[in-house]
């Protein structure tokens, strides 16, 4: 599959920031502000579970709880290597 310019990524939620109740104690949501500037955010449909990505060599959590997930990804990216 080809890659676009813009790497596919991850990270909290806009409704994992709601969840949390941060949205007033930080001065953007990172999933509305990467859909902004065109960049490729991928997430899980159901908010606070493991979720991770990797878009060649870059890998990504979506919350605290994908600390599993990312280093699994990591492992199977860097076998690819």
């Amino acid at each position: 599959m080809p890659r676009s310019s813009t790497p596919a990524g991850t990270g909290f939620s806009t409704a994992e920031e709601r969840v949390a109740m941060v949205k007033k104690r930080v001065p953007f949501l990172l999933e509305d502000e990467l859909g902004k500037r065109g960049a490729h955010y991928v997430r899980n449909t159901i908010p606070m579970t493991p979720f991770a990505t990797a878009d060649g060599r870059l890998v990504t959590g979506q919350n605290p709880y994908s600390t599993k997930a990312v280093t699994a990804k990591i492992i199977e990216t860097l076998h690819h290597l």
